[in-house]
C-alpha cells in the first residue's frame, strides 16, 4: 500500500508541475501540533487518539507480520503462519514508545487481546534498528507488512493467523481549515490510488 502513497506523489508532480508540494517526515506524534496549528495541511498517520479538532479518514489497513532470524524455532511456521498466543514468554524487539509511531501501543493491545504479556528484551527507535536486532537473534518483533521490503541478512517474516491483526493508516487534517484546491485534488488521488 505505501508504495501505492509513493506513486500518488509521482503522479501528481507530473499532472501538477507547477503546485509545490513541501514533505515533511515526522512520526504519528509529531504531526499532531503542525496539523492543529496549520502548518501543514494533511497528515499521514497510523490511527491514534486525535484531538478533537482534528478528523481523520482511513487510507488502508495493514496486516501485522513477525519478524524472525533464521533459526528462530518459530521458523517451523513459516508457512503455516502462527497466532499471537504462541508469542507467550518470547524476547520480544519493540518500538520504543515515546519515538511515537502509534505501532507500540497497537502491538501491546494485540497481544493483550491475544492474553500475551509481552516479554520485551530491546526497544529501538527506528524500523532498520529493530529489523538489525532481530537479525542478530535478540528477539522477534511485530512489524506491519511494509517492513518486509526491507531486506536484512537473516530476518524473516511470518503470516499471523488473526485476522483482526492489522494497522490503520489514516489521512489527517484540521476540521476547520479549508485546503486549497490542489491540495484536495492530492487528498482525492490518494485516495483513488489506495483503494483501486
Amino acid at each position: 500500500f505505501m508504495r501505492h502513497i509513493t506513486a500518488t506523489f509521482r503522479q501528481y508532480r507530473e499532472m501538477f508541475p507547477d503546485v509545490a508540494i513541501h514533505m515533511h517526515q515526522m512520526n504519528t506524534k509529531q504531526q499532531i501540533n503542525p496539523l492543529l496549528s496549520g502548518r501543514i495541511d494533511f497528515g499521514v498517520m497510523r490511527n491514534t487518539q486525535l484531538p478533537d479538532n482534528l478528523v481523520h479518514e482511513l487510507l488502508f489497513k495493514e496486516r501485522f507480520m513477525l519478524a524472525v532470524y533464521d533459526d528462530h524455532p518459530l521458523m517451523k511456521y513459516l508457512k503455516s503462519g502462527i497466532s499471537l498466543d504462541m508469542l507467550s514468554g518470547v524476547p520480544l524487539v519493540f518500538f520504543e514508545r515515546d519515538v511515537g509511531t502509534a505501532l507500540y501501543d497497537e502491538i501491546i493491545n494485540l497481544l493483550k487481546g491475544a492474553g500475551v504479556t509481552p516479554v520485551i528484551a530491546q526497544e529501538a527507535g527506528e524500523a532498520m534498528t529493530i529489523l538489525g536486532l532481530v537479525s542478530a537473534g535478540l528477539g522477534v518483533s511485530l512489524v506491519t507488512e511494509s517492513f518486509t521490503r526491507m531486506k536484512v541478512d537473516g530476518v524473516r517474516y511470518i503470516h499471523l493467523a488473526e485476522n483482526q491483526a492489522f494497522s490503520e493508516v489514516w489521512l489527517v487534517y484540521h476540521k476547520h481549515n479549508t485546503l486549497s484546491p490542489a491540495g484536495q485534488r492530492l487528498i482525492a488521488m490518494l485516495k483513488n490510488n489506495v483503494f483501486r
